[in-house]
């Protein structure tokens, strides 16, 4: 592969061309950017002068480090939120079992019913938590929808008792608003077919 440099522009540093021959031996230009005079060769930028998302990026390394401890720490923060709720699930779960057997012959169908729903309700949420953890971006809907119903139907349903409302809204929104936030999971790359 052969670097090729320009004359220097003004203000805009050294243009880069970076060729390769193909098999008749023709140069083929694989990429054209700027490499800045000022900062060294780690500051490319592309044609359009903005910075390129590649290896060589101009974002400060300090920075970016400091990003992504800030991504980290939300990361962990929704992944918290998320598996306490789990366990919140999965302790009714054992509370409900407990009073399923002491209801009457007829109401125990009722509660084996509630008590089904809210076991796969916290292993769902578990599932949501391990996903959460590794950045998965599958854990993304889960989530968001888990606290959007907890804010829709909780909330309302503890009106009357403003401090556990507020428990309840504050975290989801924590939550909710997490999962959104650009680099907390990574993005998703899979592509849907149109077949």
């Amino acid at each position: 592969m052969q670097v090729g440099v320009d004359e220097p522009k003004t203000g805009r540093g050294v243009a880069v061309r970076r060729v390769r021959p193909d098999e008749e031996g023709r140069n083929v230009l694989l990429w054209r950017g700027r490499r800045s005079a000022r900062k060294g060769p780690s500051d490319v930028t592309d044609d359009t002068g903005q910075g390129s998302a590649g290896p060589q990026s101009a974002v400060d390394p300090a920075a970016k480090a400091g990003l992504a401890a800030a991504r980290r720490g939300l990361r962990l923060a929704v992944g918290g939120v998320v598996l306490t709720e789990s366990l919140l699930l999965g302790a009714a779960t054992v509370v409900l079992v407990v009073e399923a057997f002491r209801q009457k012959p007829g109401q125990v169908a009722g509660a084996l019913a509630e008590v089904v729903v809210l076991a796969l309700l916290g292993f769902g949420l578990f599932l949501a938590w391990r996903a959460v953890v590794r950045a998965d971006p599958r854990a993304r809907t889960p989530v968001l929808v888990w606290q959007v119903l907890q804010v829709a139907v909780g909330v309302p349903a503890l009106s009357s008792w403003w401090y556990l409302a507020t428990l309840v809204l504050v975290p989801s929104v924590l939550a909710g608003v997490g999962v959104l936030v650009p680099g907390v999971l990574r993005r998703d790359t899979r592509r849907v077919s149109a077949e």
